[in-house]
């Protein structure tokens, strides 16, 4: 009965190893290519099949062209909080050859957060010194404004027209400061014709709580 056990164990054993070759020499595990064929012809060598290519890199290449590679890195988003929102000490400041300029408005700014901004001016009150304005993104922290004043002389009675004020400025990283650029025109009652203009540097300071 022992040596029967043992002659079905040994051929159960050289099937195994049987199936083993047979599926290595299927899957590639292992490679007998070397081994000679009747009639004692060599066989050709077997090409390995062709990786399928990544955007025109393959294999090897592919990893290098990755390693290699530079991205942007866009670390905001369109729908982020827009930096401009808050309360803003600003200053406009002309060119008159000095390294400081002159400053011809000094007052305070609200930008909402609704795309709307609200200017408190140091000009008389007679002369109209609240004005509003509309804003927009144009870049991570770049906004452009588009303001309007009234302006009236220097005695409060006499209107002169209204008052178009373009900014472009970019807040800094901490989100303190501002600065940019602003172009003032003046316009005769009709709105339409043009009287006179101004541009320079604007920079603001943030408010906090």
């Amino acid at each position: 009965m022992q040596i029967a056990k043992t002659r079905v164990a040994t051929s159960v054993g050289t099937i195994i190893v049987a199936a083993c070759f047979t599926s290595a020499a299927y899957a590639g595990c292992g490679s007998f290519d070397s081994l000679p064929v009747p009639n004692g012809q060599q066989a050709a060598p077997q090409s390995a099949p062709e990786a399928p290519s990544v955007n025109g890199f393959r294999g090897a290449q592919f990893v290098q062209a990755a390693a290699n590679a530079t991205f942007l890195r866009t670390d905001w988003r369109w729908d982020d909080p827009a930096p401009i929102v808050g309360m803003w000490h600003i200053q406009f400041i002309v060119d008159n050859g000095t390294p400081e300029g002159v400053v011809i408005d000094d007052g305070f700014a609200t930008w909402h957060d609704d795309g709307t901004e609200l200017m408190n001016s140091w000009r008389a009150p007679m002369t109209s010194n609240f004005c509003m304005g509309v804003w927009k993104r144009v870049g991570a922290a770049t906004f452009s404004l588009n303001h309007f004043a009234l302006s009236w002389d220097d005695s409060g009675k006499n209107f002169i027209g209204p008052t178009n004020i373009r900014e472009t400025v970019s807040v800094d990283r901490r989100g303190n400061s501002y600065t940019g650029s602003f172009t003032i025109t003046q316009y005769a009652k009709d709105g339409v014709t043009k009287l006179g203009g101004v541009s320079g540097a604007v920079k603001g300071t943030r408010i906090n709580p």
